[in-house]
């Protein structure tokens, strides 16, 4: 037996699909046949059953991910959440180089970072302070960090509720 590798991405455009495939027969099943509504019910189950096993591979990281995030934010008593679940490694180098005299941005505060490539544990510690810094109990999921298009001494921090 061969095994294949799929993406994250590649999943959830799979269940993207299944979820506008269920809606399309909810849709027609007063069009179509009932025998027709049968198979492309059975076609879908079939392929969400062949599917299972990547999902739960999935799920599985995401929730460790999830656990290993939320343990970091205990035990450094944040209030923010990371919501960033792309990064493979939360101790690993981020993408961002900041120059000399860069601050992160959020609403109306802004936080002097170092200079130099930051890891995005690095990049967390400074959001949770500028989050804390604007009093916004709300918006506590990290969601991104932006260099600005405008000044790339401007690390723009994007969040969610």
């Amino acid at each position: 037996m061969n095994n294949f590798v799929i993406r994250s991405d590649e999943i959830n455009n799979i269940d993207n699909g299944l979820y506008h495939l269920r809606n399309a027969i909810d849709r027609l099943q007063d069009t179509l046949s009932p025998h027709v509504v049968n198979e492309l019910r059975k076609a879908k189950s079939e392929i969400e059953k062949g599917f299972e096993s990547v999902r739960q591979q999935r799920d599985d990281v995401w929730d460790s991910k999830n656990n290993l995030f939320n343990e970091l934010r205990d035990q450094n008593k944040f209030t923010s959440v990371w919501s960033i679940y792309e990064i493979d490694n939360i101790h690993g180098y981020s993408d961002i180089t900041v120059e000399e005299d860069s601050v992160l941005l959020y609403e109306n505060v802004s936080v002097q970072l170092p200079a130099g490539q930051l890891t995005w544990f690095e990049l967390w510690k400074f959001a949770e302070e500028a989050i804390v810094m604007s009093r916004d109990q709300n918006h506590v999921f990290i969601e991104s960090f932006t260099q600005s298009s405008i000044n790339p001494k401007i690390i723009l921090l994007g969040t969610g509720s």
